[in-house]
């Protein structure tokens, strides 16, 4: 459980400052402040089921938010390197940009970061 919480403080929490990163993990996990501090410091003397689930599906739905935010900053980027290769030298890279895009396209297709390739039929 201490994992769990600091994990979550560490998507949520604005600072280093331990009682922000506490405050955070308390909000998300919807725990009392003593209690989200508890298990933080390990100081916890039991674990509450409903404790545990909560705080195995927020940290699942940070880590995935994490990683759709992320994949969406590196389309992004690429899309922008598309178009500044485009605007600077149409004809040297023409080719390598094409198919730059066609794989950028596919990615945006699939779905998502990691990609679904049962809805393209691969």
């Amino acid at each position: 459980m201490t994992s769990l919480v600091h994990e979550v403080a560490n998507y949520l929490a604005p600072s280093t400052n331990w009682k922000e990163r506490v405050r955070a993990a308390a909000r998300a996990l919807n725990l009392p402040f003593g209690r989200a501090k508890a298990h933080y410091y390990r100081e916890a003397r039991r674990v509450d089921a409903e404790e545990m689930d909560r705080a195995r599906a927020k940290a699942e739905e940070l880590r995935e938010a994490s990683i759709r935010r992320k994949a969406a900053e590196h389309i992004a980027w690429l899309n922008s390197t598309i178009e500044h290769l485009r605007q600077t030298d149409e004809e040297f890279h023409g080719i390598d940009v094409d198919g730059l895009e066609r794989a950028v396209a596919r990615l945006g297709a699939l779905g998502g970061p990691v990609g679904n390739t049962e809805t393209t039929g691969d």
